[in-house]
């Protein structure tokens, strides 16, 4: 009985359960009863009392899901699902639990869990308006009713002196679960996420959806104190990080995701327009997605009246190739003795009323839609005009590296797409080489493994970018030949100052040389890093310290003349 009250925590919307899977017995609180519309004495403390309520659409994933948790023992069992009420109408409901006695033998004997009705953030049936304006848990909201809220949250700070917060909070990798494991999946796992944050935190505040990858979190009382708003908006932020950051099991399937925040807080005093508030906490977000924030990043007062605003972003993108505002920058990487390997092919958008846009933004912005596919066609376009100019000139030239995305490689035509145009380009596929990142394994491991051999055979280099990082298991890589890895750059932020961190990045290029894996340290910016991984034996090196990324025309002096770049102090 006391481990049932260890569960009654939760709140007192919750309705326990207590089931002994050797005996069949169960029990549910009256709670549970009366989340389904039963009085306390109107139902038996019997398994089929649950079982039997299951709508027939779930039951077979819920009933998969509970068992897949009881024989693999992990964590903690979740599932979301509909559940028929005494009226005959279904509700749905976040059911959770956990194996909390054993036999001797390590098998389970007992799970205590509860379940919380969710209708209410599923349907969303309090916010519908005749506009559609949420109608749904996963349905992406109302740009106008957003707007709303924002201005009510900031007229409530003002009345009330708290300071409020919005939340940005985006998925990583989604799309590539989406993709790969396919759209009814991908549903139920945001479904299992907002259902899993509503739960925790409706209480704090208003959760909704509000792009493919993205939830939305409103929140006020945080106090008078900006300095310890600040600390209690980042603290619930990196609650939520944890929270989605726990595994999800989905038809008989474990999947792990996790999540960068950016935050913005707020008094109302300023009465800011909703897109303001929304391009503060874009820019956070994009903070988040470097590899210092730890996954929260806070807005700094700076001026926006010159950023774009995310939702135009992907607009802006799409003109942005056709009226030439687009352009190619290529950074050198060089051997220990100097002498130039390969140059990284950078894409750079300036735009004729925002300025230059962080690639970081744009690129993220164009790999959530097929922007990202005509903007990688673009540049491997550039670059082979670039080797036809280097060609008739008659300079020995370095292998010119793209970046390639994930959604963009694992497109079906893909290979066939890019080697038409190098067939059309009449250049050597030997000059090239895709850069790609560690999650095109994530989806279908051996479906990449023979896209890269099927690439490689044409004669196209393959490099992959942030080694000794990211979602790829080692055993992955099993039989692949990489052209270059480039060592992730999170382990240069401290190198020179954390013995550890280069006795890491020592052990990870000591594993890629017996892999015949050659090793590219990029963004190396001063001489004590350069000293420590040559030291390591690094291979190649890439960074401000050798040379900045440069435009067409100087790019094409360095090949011309062959000079080589100072590397060791």
């Amino acid at each position: 009985a006391e481990q049932r009250w260890l569960f009654a925590v939760e709140g007192a919307r919750n309705g326990i359960w207590d089931w002994c899977i050797s005996t069949g017995d169960v029990f549910v609180s009256d709670r549970w009863k009366d989340i389904i519309g039963y009085q306390p004495y109107e139902l038996d403390n019997d398994y089929s009392v649950w079982e039997s309520r299951l709508h027939r659409d779930d039951k077979a994933q819920v009933l998969n899901t509970l068992q897949n948790y009881i024989q693999n023992q992990h964590e903690y069992y979740e599932s979301v699902y509909r559940l028929r009420h005494k009226d005959g109408r279904y509700i749905w409901i976040l059911d959770r639990g956990k194996i909390v006695e054993w036999d001797e033998l390590g098998r389970p004997l007992r799970i205590i869990g509860t379940i919380t009705d969710v209708s209410d953030d599923v349907k969303n049936q309090s916010i519908t308006n005749e506009k559609q304006s949420h109608s749904g848990l996963t349905d992406i909201i109302n740009r106008d009713l957003l707007a709303d809220q924002l201005f009510d949250l900031q007229v409530f700070s003002r009345e009330t002196g708290q300071f409020s917060a919005l939340l940005m909070i985006n998925l990583d990798n989604f799309k590539l679960i989406n993709d790969g494991l396919g759209r009814q999946l991908g549903d139920r796992l945001l479904m299992q996420i907002a259902a899993r944050l509503s739960a925790t935190f409706s209480s704090v505040g208003q959760v909704a959806r509000l792009g493919a990858d993205e939830f939305v979190f409103l929140v006020k009382n945080f106090g008078n104190d900006i300095d310890q708003a600040n600390k209690r908006a980042l603290a619930l932020a990196s609650e939520v990080r944890q929270l989605i950051g726990r595994s999800f099991t989905i038809s008989d399937q474990n999947l792990s995701i996790t999540a960068r925040i950016g935050l913005v807080v707020f008094d109302g005093i300023e009465s800011l327009e909703p897109q303001v508030l929304l391009a503060r906490v874009d820019s956070a977000l994009e903070q988040a997605k470097e590899s210092r924030s730890n996954g929260c990043a806070i807005y700094q007062s700076e001026s926006v009246q010159h950023q774009v605003q995310p939702f135009k972003l992907q607009n802006e993108l799409k003109l942005a190739i056709h009226n030439q505002q687009m352009s190619l920058v290529y950074q050198p990487v060089v051997d220990q003795a100097g002498q130039l390997n390969s140059v990284e092919v950078l894409m750079r958008w300036y735009h004729p009323q925002y300025g230059y846009i962080s690639p970081r933004k744009f690129i993220t912005s164009a790999e959530l839609s097929d922007c990202i596919f005509e903007l990688e066609l673009w540049a491997l376009d550039q670059v082979c005009e670039m080797i036809k100019t280097l060609q008739q000139a008659n300079a020995t030239i370095p292998i010119m590296s793209l970046n390639i995305s994930s959604r963009h490689f694992h497109q079906d035509h893909f290979a066939n797409v890019i080697m038409n145009r190098i067939n059309a380009a009449q250049i050597s596929p030997s000059l090239l080489q895709f850069e790609l990142a560690a999650d095109v394994f994530v989806v279908n491991a051996s479906v990449a493994k023979n896209k890269i051999a099927e690439l490689q055979r044409f004669g196209i280099n393959i490099a992959m970018d942030n080694f000794g990082s990211g979602s790829c298991a080692v055993y992955l890589l099993q039989g692949i030949r990489f052209s270059q890895v480039k060592l992730a750059a999170v382990y240069l932020e401290d190198i020179e100052f954390n013995p550890e961190t280069f006795n890491i990045v020592n052990a990870i290029i000591e594993f890629a040389a017996k892999l015949n894996f050659p090793v590219v340290a990029k963004q190396v910016e001063n001489k004590q890093q350069l000293n420590l991984l040559t030291h390591a034996k690094c291979t190649w090196f890439q960074g401000y310290i050798i040379s900045r990324p440069l435009d067409n025309d100087d790019i094409i002096q360095l090949i011309k003349t062959q000079l080589s770049l100072s590397v060791v102090p």
